[in-house]
């Protein structure tokens, strides 16, 4: 594990899926991701790539060949990072083609991930690398789950997301039963830059 500090944040990175398992406030110690409690969900962000979600039937066909790719793997959970970089206040993460993945994912490529700590900020970089000869598919994201509220005082509707611009589009919703988006939807924003995080959104 590799933690960077300053007077404002500490943050902790796994190697284990390079993710990000701690991010506190240096003077109060104040503890603002989840706990990655197992009887809920045991995680606290991990990096999704090179698919975002479940396949149908965990399965994809690419030039005529069938590759079998879990959910959101191969990042997520993987031993396999090595520490590509440290300084005072960057750590970055790499992943390269091995021959598990290329029986999974038919493409050759390098993954890294930086985190850097900038006064009360923290940054999040993704490079992929197409080190094959083909035209590359992938889908990337984080997975970051924040305690809320943060204090005992607080109640959820104290709470929001605010984007730069109005925002006017629709969500689509998750089949619960096979992890595939549905044809449904659910408005989250309605010519607003905000909307509320309190469990009715979820």
């Amino acid at each position: 594990m590799q933690t960077l500090k300053n007077n404002k944040l500490e943050i902790s990175v796994k190697k284990i899926g390079a993710e990000l398992c701690k991010i506190q406030s240096t003077k109060h110690h104040t503890q603002f991701m989840w706990n990655a409690n197992p009887d809920v969900w045991g995680s606290f962000a991990p990096n999704l790539f090179p698919i975002i979600g479940s396949l149908k039937n965990n399965a994809c066909t690419f030039k005529g060949n069938a590759y079998q790719l879990p959910k959101h793997w191969f990042v997520r959970n993987n031993n396999n990072l090595i520490l590509d970089n440290q300084t005072k206040n960057s750590v970055t993460y790499k992943l390269g083609t091995v021959e598990n993945s290329l029986k999974m994912y038919p493409f050759q490529f390098e993954f890294y991930i930086t985190y850097t700590l900038i006064d009360n900020k923290i940054e999040v970089h993704h490079q992929v690398k197409n080190t094959g000869n083909e035209s590359m598919f992938f889908s990337i994201r984080g997975h970051p789950a924040f305690k809320y509220p943060i204090f005992d005082s607080e109640d959820y509707n104290d709470y929001y997301l605010e984007f730069e611009t109005i925002e006017d589009t629709p969500s689509y919703l998750i089949n619960t039963d096979n992890g595939l988006m549905s044809s449904k939807t659910k408005v989250v924003f309605n010519n607003s830059k905000k909307t509320s995080i309190n469990p009715s959104f979820i």
